[in-house]
């Protein structure tokens, strides 16, 4: 009986890993379509354990530790890149527009961050 309420067990923290990560994902995609960043800038890790129900470091376990290994600061960066890069191809919008519209006070961490990742090229 023991083995069978610890599989049970596994299989929901499984669960709720999952949940939780696909809600951070669609937290991300809300923030970056809405005009957060413009007047709270880039979203952070406590901004989206407060918006699960969750305490920033719990929240961020669970991230880690669900499939690719990335904090939730990381996943948080790649979703910026991601918001760079679509607005690089589908806007006009200069680097310091861009940069402005996703929360930065300036471009540069925006220039450096994307050349890093090579979405520039």
């Amino acid at each position: 009986i023991r083995l069978s309420l610890v599989g049970s067990e596994m299989c929901i923290r499984d669960s709720y890993k999952a949940i939780t990560y696909g809600r951070f994902q669609e937290l991300l995609h809300e923030y970056f379509n809405s005009e957060l960043p413009k007047t709270n800038g880039l979203p952070t890790v406590q901004y989206c354990a407060d918006k699960v129900c969750l305490s920033p470091n719990y929240f961020g376990d669970l991230i880690k530790k669900k499939e690719t290994g990335k904090t939730a600061s990381e996943h948080i960066q790649l979703a910026v890149l991601s918001k760079v890069k679509e607005q690089l191809t589908e806007t006009d919008n200069t680097i310091s527009e861009i940069a402005y519209d996703l929360g930065f006070n300036y471009p540069p961490p925006t220039i450096s961050a994307a050349r890093s990742r090579r979405l520039l090229e």
